[in-house]
Order: structure tokens, then C-alpha cells, then sequence
């Protein structure tokens, strides 16, 4: 059964990047490893942080980025 901290949403809020507060710190990055969905649709993103932020998400299934400005996807994802 999912809780409500196994899903992390912040779509359509007009992010231009990945919220710092998600993934920078180490409460934060501990706290990632529980992720299993991850919404950050509808916003205006064009750079997601790569492995600096996605090497914490070992726990991650789903990841909606659609819908924002992004041309690629890191190289080290």
C-alpha cells in the first residue's frame, strides 16, 4: 500500500528547475530512497540534476517529467 511519502508530486507549480528542496541536503537525499512515484509534469523544467539527485531514488518506479521544456535526459541517468 502506498503512503502519502511514497509520492512526491509537484506538477504544474511553474518550476523552471528541480526543486532544490527535493534532493539537495542530506535529510532530504535520505528521504528520497522512499520514493516511488515522482510528478514534476506540467511545469517549465529544461535540465533535470542527474545522477546528483537520481542516485538517491533507488526505491523510484514512475518518473512524469511531461509536459516541460526538457530536450534530453542526462547522459548519466
Amino acid at each position: 500500500m502506498l503512503k502519502k511519502e511514497d509520492i512526491v508530486t509537484h506538477d504544474n507549480e511553474g518550476h523552471t528547475r528541480v526543486p532544490e528542496s527535493l534532493w539537495v541536503g542530506r535529510d532530504n537525499q535520505m528521504k528520497l530512497a522512499y520514493i516511488l512515484t515522482l510528478t514534476l509534469s506540467r511545469n517549465k523544467i529544461d535540465e533535470l540534476p542527474g545522477a546528483a539527485m537520481f542516485f538517491w531514488l533507488s526505491s523510484l518506479r514512475k518518473l512524469d517529467v511531461s509536459y516541460n521544456k526538457l530536450r534530453a535526459l542526462p547522459e548519466d541517468l
